[in-house]
């Protein structure tokens, strides 16, 4: 049986491949530091796993509401509301299977007269970077103007570091809150990657249409994971103790860079849990033959001779970075940077 062409031209996510040949290695008794996965490395915390738990135990295993059970919809509301000055209503709410499913300043040089969504990643995943108020006001009314929706990610909202301060797009003004559509989640603040929990909030009839498309595709996210992530938004008070830890990690590993990663540089970031340094200053240097020429050529030179995995920037369009995650410990973080220095000094 045949496929049809456009199914054969969607390649499998970057990371997550590199991610799976990291599994296939350490299934074969390999010891691997992976430096891939954008999958904090804390437990889910102990109450959210119990709500689960007495969702399952009331059975709540049965169909839901599209959009999402009403509790949970009305929890992300007040999130909204309380955390980033955002009023909507349930019926604004869509609950995806993670933010995923739901989802440059310098803008001309980029928009055609096709152009009708802007993704914006903030914090940016691969990049670390956090966009300021004025930065952010600048695109949504630059998007405005041209009549482009703007698809806010802000998965990452609640990793900043050093006091910087976050802002949603939809908060600047009516017109800017009716041209967005924010994408939201609970994979990275409340360590839930495999729970597959995601949310939408924006206009009406978007959410509407969102919530049609996916009465086909998908019905609705498992219930009681909806159960359990209505009591996940009640409680965040974990959440600083592991911002300040990503923090650290990130600190240490930009010092470990300059030592055993010279050639190197990178932006420190603001936020997320991730460095993203160019290492095209090692492009043309080879080792046992084998000439690096690109990012895919540099992850796997790391995993082949330093058992380090990494995700090369190509994965992002930056063929010049590679991009290393920090959540891992601390010791996984400094053994990994050491064995990439003793690579890395191999190239001739």
């Amino acid at each position: 049986m045949k496929t049809a062409k456009w199914l054969e031209s969607i390649i499998p996510s970057p990371t997550l491949a590199v991610n799976q040949k990291v599994m296939e290695l350490k299934s074969k008794g390999k010891k691997i530091i992976s430096l891939v996965v954008g999958e904090p490395d804390f437990e889910t915390p102990e109450f959210i796993k119990n709500a689960a738990i007495e969702a399952l135990k009331k059975n709540y295993t049965k169909y839901t509401e599209t959009q999402g059970i009403i509790p949970l919809r009305e929890a992300i509301c007040e999130k909204l509301k309380r955390e980033n000055g955002l009023n909507y209503e349930p019926s604004q709410i869509i609950v995806t299977c993670g933010a995923k499913q739901a989802i440059s300043t310098d803008l001309e040089k980029v928009a055609t007269t096709k152009t009708k969504v802007l993704i914006l990643n903030n914090p940016s995943n691969p990049t670390g970077v956090l966009y300021n108020k004025d930065e952010l006001l600048k695109i949504s009314e630059w998007c405005l103007n041209k009549g482009i929706v703007v698809i806010s990610d802000e998965i990452y909202e609640r990793i900043v570091f050093s006091g910087r301060k976050f802002v949603s797009v939809a908060s600047f003004s009516d017109a800017i809150y009716n041209n967005t559509i924010t994408i939201n989640g609970l994979s990275k603040s409340h360590c839930m990657t495999g729970w597959r929990m995601g949310y939408a909030a924006g206009p009406k009839n978007i959410i509407k249409a969102m919530s049609n498309f996916q009465s086909h595709f998908l019905s609705h996210i498992t219930t009681f994971v909806q159960y359990a992530s209505v009591e996940a938004l009640k409680n965040d008070s974990f959440i600083p103790k592991m911002v300040i830890a990503y923090e650290e990690r990130i600190n240490t590993t930009i010092e470990l860079m300059k030592k055993y990663m010279p050639l190197s540089e990178c932006v420190a970031p603001d936020g997320a849990f991730y460095i993203f340094p160019t290492v095209n200053k090692y492009y043309g240097k080879s080792c046992d033959g084998k000439t690096i020429k690109n990012s895919v050529d540099m992850a796997t030179f790391l995993l082949e001779a330093a058992n380090v995995a990494v995700v090369p920037g190509l994965a992002f369009g930056m063929d010049n970075n590679i991009r290393l995650s920090v959540a891992t410990s601390l010791e996984e973080i400094k053994d990994g940077l050491a064995k990439i220095g003793q690579a890395l000094g191999k190239l001739k």
